[in-house]
């Protein structure tokens, strides 16, 4: 049996208590703004709005009329600038929100044709938000710019929002004379409700105008509560004519040619072809509109796009990247926890995968089983289960419980923990984990645990966050991402607004943070103090400084070389700029400068600290409604304190984007990473790739697409002479097409 620390088991039980005795003395202040619903017979028609808004005879319009919005940015709880009303109705089938958002400046509304859940952040945009479980601290937003162009996500308070889930609804807009109007429609059968034929939901809706750099909302969403969900209105008397059992069937079919370079010259010889032909099925199947069970066999993933450039060259811990195949980021906060316990990206070729999520009552669940063919990077097969649970306390405070077991014929890997966030007051919540690791392999057995706790405090003024964890020296999750083992770390961040009484600077923003760690022998290792200061500009413009200093504390468990804790330490300072104050332009600019140690030095010489600079930069121009450019820079520079350059690295990205209409779009994106290393200093390998991507789309539905791409990879290489040549290596032409089928 695993023994566990009795102080983190002590600690645990603490928070739990607290969680259980503020539920009855809790006061949390409650919107009470109640729509009782108009069910109509005949959908309500966008051109109607639109002659009504413009001739301003608005008063007999279908639809509970809902005006009074309040502005919670750039000032909360104030006056909004424009006018917006809004029109909600229903019929047996939808649920339908027509806005009408007045501009008195209508040529500087901003809109451009973007594909789903690609509406950039500094566009005039209007939303409809459900909680249709009132208990599962669960939201679905449903988003629309002045064209019409969609974003869905869903919303909980520990992750925020996720773009994963794809719903099928409708959505239309135009612009007039004096400002625009959109209609959301939303399918019943899109929607996931609790029992019972007539219901009673929790509901926002939202409006944003990012060039005043303001956000409204009704009900009124201040920024001085820690809790969306409390301040939600009330839609009551929705009466549904239930399904006991929808289906959704996709199956795919992929054709795919590549060739590979295996002589490396600047010849046309040494090529190898290879091509594969496959089909697959993803099928989705909702019960009683509560719980959903997502299928996946054979998944072929070659349309996902590739990753962001991140700073990667002279990292000492692992890098995060964030999933992008939609089978595992579609429901993927349902699994999600403080310790981050599964990283699906550790699963690399899934042969087959079951996932289910859902609602009863006041529990959530969440399961998923998944057959991976390339467990870990080996040739091995591997099996993974997870669960998760949740059962909803009062507002939004809960319990749970998190398991996983990672399977293969070499490893059998079982992580265990439990979960609570308690609500102490409007602004005030605790949360904490508490994880145990139980592993056998073909070496040993081995057993690890970890430890979370917060204090969060979030207010209109000022915002504080306290975190401790503890991780144990073998707690190494097979399918978490867990950067660093075997410490104890607290860190803080405290955060002050103050407004400001210029016309162009709209506030200041205060933060100072600072990070301790140390190893479980209680020995300190890191010491890392930040102070920064944000001006918050009109039309989305900041400018921040931030200076850094940093105690690290290196020794042979870190570097043979090193017979004791050494410190290193380093200050620097970092300078940002970030506006989208041009109407069609977005452009930000990060440049550091200071002290940092190498990481990776040469073989035989200990790490140093050295002189460091970096830039990062990127520039997004939307050349008219349907052609967006984005271009984005990351440059590295690592000198000795002798002035000798250990390595340089520069990451390039350009990506174009072409909207035809609502279902064709053309995407073109280039990355290139140059990385020119000392080798007398660096353990860094010379490296220059040129990567080019293709892809056509047409995309009726979430489900219903057609994918046309090509990939091409370039590297240059090193001939005998030491002459850089540069040849092609790899080519790729695929096409893939899916078709979503409704029972």
């Amino acid at each position: 049996m695993y023994k566990m620390h009795s102080y983190t088991t002590f600690i645990f039980l603490f928070i739990l208590n607290i969680s259980c005795a503020q539920a009855k003395n809790l006061n949390l202040t409650i919107n009470d703004n109640t729509v009782n619903i108009q069910k109509i017979i005949n959908e309500p028609e966008l051109d109607t709005y639109i002659r009504a808004m413009e001739n301003g005879a608005i008063d007999n319009l279908p639809g509970n009329r809902i005006e009074n919005f309040v502005a919670r940015t750039p000032i909360n709880n104030s006056e909004t600038s424009e006018k917006t009303i809004v029109y909600l109705s229903y019929d047996d089938k939808n649920i339908y929100s027509v806005f009408l958002c007045y501009d008195t400046q209508p040529e500087l509304i901003r809109s451009t044709f973007a594909s789903r859940d690609g509406i950039p952040g500094d566009e005039d945009t209007v939303a409809l938000h459900l909680i249709t479980f009132p208990k599962s601290q669960q939201m679905s937003g449903f988003q629309t710019n002045a064209v019409g162009s969609q974003t869905d996500a869903s919303y909980n308070l520990s992750t925020g929002w996720d773009l994963s889930s794809d719903p099928i609804w409708d959505s239309s807009a135009k612009k007039t004379s004096n400002g625009y109007v959109v209609k959301i429609k939303i399918p019943f059968s899109t929607l996931r409700f609790p029992p019972g034929d007539v219901q009673n939901w929790d509901f926002f809706v939202y409006r944003g105008i990012p060039r005043k750099n303001e956000e409204m909302y009704f009900p009124a969403y201040s920024s001085d509560i820690a809790n969306r969900f409390v301040q939600s209105g009330k839609i009551n008397g929705l009466e549904i004519q239930r399904q006991s059992l929808k289906t959704e069937l996709t199956p795919f079919a992929t054709s795919a040619d590549s060739k590979h370079k295996t002589v490396q010259d600047n010849t046309n010889s040494g090529w190898d072809s290879s091509s594969n032909r496959n089909i697959g099925i993803d099928a989705k199947f909702i019960l009683d509109d509560r719980i959903v069970a997502d299928l996946t066999l054979n998944p072929d993933f070659s349309q996902v796009e590739s990753d962001e450039p991140q700073v990667v060259t002279n990292q000492r811990f692992a890098v995060y990247f964030p999933e992008k195949r939609p089978f595992f980021i579609e429901n993927s906060s349902y699994f999600e926890t403080p310790l981050n316990l599964l990283f699906t990206r550790k699963i690399a070729n899934p042969s087959a995968g079951l996932r289910t999520t859902g609602q009863v009552g006041d529990w959530s669940i969440a399961g998923m089983v998944i057959d991976d063919e390339n467990a870990q990077g080996s040739n091995d097969d591997s099996l993974l289960y997870v669960t998760n649970i949740r059962k909803s306390l009062y507002q939004d405070s809960f319990i749970g419980a998190f398991l996983s077991n990672y399977s293969s014929s070499s490893v059998d890997s079982t992580n265990i923990s439990l979960q609570g966030r308690a609500r102490i007051s409007d602004n005030w919540l605790v949360e904490s984990q508490l994880a145990i690791l139980d592993e056998n392999n073909n070496q040993d057995s081995i057993n690890g645990e970890a430890f979370y706790v917060s204090a969060k405090r979030q207010g209109e003024v000022w915002n504080y966050n306290l975190t401790g964890k503890y991780i144990s020296d073998d707690f190494n999750s097979r399918v978490g991402f867990i950067s660093r083992v075997g410490i104890k770390d607290i860190s803080q961040n405290i955060a002050y607004r103050q407004l400001s009484q210029s016309d162009l600077i709209i506030a200041y923003n205060y933060q100072l943070n600072t990070n301790y760690v140390w190893n479980v022998d209680s020995q300190i290792l890191d010491e890392h103090n930040q102070v920064k200061v944000t001006a918050e500009l009109k039309g989305q413009t900041f400018i921040s400084a931030n200076i850094h200093h940093k105690n690290e504390r290196l020794g042979a468990s870190d570097y043979s070389l090193l017979a004791e804790l050494t410190n290193y330490e380093q200050e620097y300072y970092k300078l940002g700029f970030e506006s989208a104050w041009l109407q069609h332009l977005n452009f930000s600019l990060n440049y550091a400068n200071g002290e940092a140690i190498n990481y990776q030095p040469a073989a035989g010489q200990k790490p140093e600290v050295s002189d460091y600079e970096q830039i990062v930069s990127s520039l997004t121009y939307a050349v008219g409604p349907k052609l967006k450019l984005k271009l984005l820079y990351i440059g590295n520079t690592l000198n000795s304190k002798s002035d000798l350059e250990i390595f340089s690295s520069q990451q390039t990205r350009f990506k174009a984007t072409y909207q035809f209409d609502s279902k064709w779009s053309l995407r073109f994106i280039v990355d290139n990473q140059k990385i020119t290393s000392n080798q007398q200093l660096s353990a860094l390998s010379n490296q220059d790739t040129f990567v080019a991507d293709l892809l056509l789309k047409w995309q009726a539905n979430p489900g219903t697409a057609m994918y046309l791409g090509y990939g091409s990879l370039q590297e240059e290489y090193y001939s005998t002479q030491s002459i850089f040549f540069t040849q092609e290596k790899e080519k790729s032409l695929y096409l893939k097409y899916s078709h979503r089928f409704n029972y």
